[in-house]
């Protein structure tokens, strides 16, 4: 019940979860939690967890690199300052809390 509430939001955003270790990488799901659900949860494997796709590129990106992947100026420059006045983010829900930028933002980015 911790995290289904963040599980649902990121759903109801159009985030597919597609492995184990994405619930621990996006929400921060401690790894001993995971280990006792893993034997009742099925994933399969999404190209776009690979680096190229991966959500972890926000943290690399400029404003610039931002607003040309499609995300609205605002929302571009809210996350750049946002990084760099506290750091990386540690997940999207990182990014969302931190931000207050909606998912559906940068889902695409996913």
């Amino acid at each position: 019940i911790v995290y289904a509430n963040d599980i649902e939001s990121l759903r109801d955003e159009g985030h597919i979860f597609t492995s184990i270790e994405e619930l621990h990488d996006i929400l921060e799901i401690p790894n001993a939690t995971l280990k006792k659900i893993e034997p009742i949860i099925i994933f399969s494997y999404d190209y776009r967890q690979e680096s190229d796709y991966s959500w972890k590129r926000i943290n690399s990106m400029s404003t610039d690199d931002l607003i040309g992947s499609g995300i609205e100026p605002n929302t571009a420059k809210a996350i750049a300052e946002e990084r760099q006045r506290r750091g990386e983010f540690k997940s999207i829900m990182d990014i969302k809390k931190r931000t207050g930028v909606p998912f559906s933002a940068y889902r695409h980015l996913t």
